[in-house]
C-alpha cells in the first residue's frame, strides 16, 4: 500500500483517506494549497484528534489553545479566543474546516486578506451589536 504518512500503519493511512478524501478534494480547490499541502495539515488534524480516542471525531479546543501557545507563541488568550471566535462557533470542538480556514489565513500571502480576518467580528458579537443598536431610543 502506498502510506501517505510513514508514522501510520496501513489501517490509519486507509482510515484517514477514507475519512478525509472529500475534504482533500474540496480545499485542494477552495483553497490556495496544493494537495500535498492540505493533505499535510489534515495528517496533522487527524493526529489531534487521534490523541482523544479511537472514537474521537474532532480536534478539541483546549488542544489549539496549546497549539497557539507552542506553535504559534501567542500567550494572549483574549487574542487566541478572538481567533477562534473567528474561525468556528463551537465551544468545544475544531472541525476540519475550522482548521484549513486558520491555515488558509495564517499562511496566506494576500496582506488584504489577512487584515480582514483581523477586524472580522465573530458572528455573536455582530448580531449583540445590532440588537444593542436596535434597542436604542431615536435622538
Amino acid at each position: 500500500m502506498n502510506r501517505i504518512d510513514s508514522t501510520m500503519d496501513d489501517m490509519a493511512n486507509t482510515k484517514f483517506l477514507t475519512l478525509y478524501s472529500t475534504l482533500i478534494k474540496q480545499f485542494t480547490t477552495t483553497t490556495q494549497f496544493t494537495n500535498t499541502e492540505v493533505v499535510c495539515l489534515l495528517i496533522i488534524y487527524y493526529k489531534f484528534v487521534q490523541i482523544n480516542g479511537p472514537n474521537a471525531k474532532q480536534m478539541k479546543k483546549k488542544q489549539m489553545y496549546n497549539l497557539f501557545l507552542v506553535l504559534f507563541r501567542i500567550y494572549d488568550m483574549t487574542i487566541i479566543e478572538r481567533i477562534l471566535l473567528n474561525i468556528t462557533a463551537d465551544v468545544v470542538y475544531i472541525s476540519p474546516e475550522a482548521w484549513m480556514k486558520l491555515f488558509t489565513v495564517f499562511l496566506s500571502k494576500k496582506l488584504d486578506e489577512r487584515i480582514q480576518f483581523a477586524y472580522k467580528l465573530p458572528q455573536q458579537q455582530q448580531q449583540q451589536q445590532l440588537e444593542a443598536v436596535a434597542s436604542c431610543p431615536p435622538r
